[in-house]
């Protein structure tokens, strides 16, 4: 799953973060996770950017992209209720990459949204640990590096964190982790993973029987 956050770390008023991945479907862990980032990270206004096509898994079919989006429009107000002290932080949900069709990368959607943001200079990129092996992999990566600040959350029981890369700015996130996937729900149709509104609409449309 890809996970990644904006941060702006310039004088804008509003401070904007994003969280992409595949969200098929969104489950209790995603949320934790915008939990986690309001609590632990100076930012009030979160993206949820669902991929289109995953760069690493271009054989993985996702379930329709409306269901997708559907599904975390419900968890959006989902999260309000599980944590309703974050009732004056915002949740966006921006479907440019299922608009902009083909393989999804980072790069360019953290250029388009500094752009449209009107943010200057370094900006972060919170992603999970389990990621950082690959990172010399990524689409443009030597230019994404002079873009963002990598903030990085702990996604597994391990405590030993994992070595980033030279040439990386980064800072590490100490967090709770919270146990739970996507491919539990759809190879195990474990229901319990979901939020409420998320598991109604799962069983009314049958998407993981």
């Amino acid at each position: 799953m890809r996970l990644f956050i904006v941060i702006n770390h310039g004088q804008m008023k509003n401070k904007i973060a994003i969280v992409g991945g595949s969200f098929d479907p969104v489950h209790l862990g995603h949320l934790f996770l915008i939990n986690s980032v309001f609590e632990k990270t100076e930012y009030n206004k979160i993206f949820l950017v669902p991929v289109y096509i995953n760069n690493f898994k271009r054989q993985g079919a996702f379930i329709n992209s409306e269901d997708r989006l559907e599904m975390l429009r419900l968890a959006k107000k989902d999260f309000y209720d599980l944590y309703p002290q974050h009732s004056d932080k915002q949740i966006i949900i921006d479907d440019r990459e299922i608009k902009r069709e083909g393989v999804s990368y980072t790069y360019d959607s953290v250029m388009e949204i500094k752009k449209e943001e009107n943010l200057k200079g370094l900006v972060g990129l919170i992603m999970g640990d389990d990621l950082v092996p690959g990172l010399n992999r990524w689409y443009k990566i030597d230019e994404l590096k002079k873009e963002v600040e990598f903030v990085i959350f702990n996604r597994n029981d391990n405590k030993e964190r994992i070595e980033v890369p030279p040439g990386f700015n980064y800072r590490l996130i100490d967090n709770e982790i919270y146990k739970s996937s996507s491919t539990q729900v759809r190879e195990d149709g474990n229901k319990k993973l979901l939020s409420r509104r998320v598991a109604e609409y799962v069983r009314k449309k049958a998407l993981y029987d």
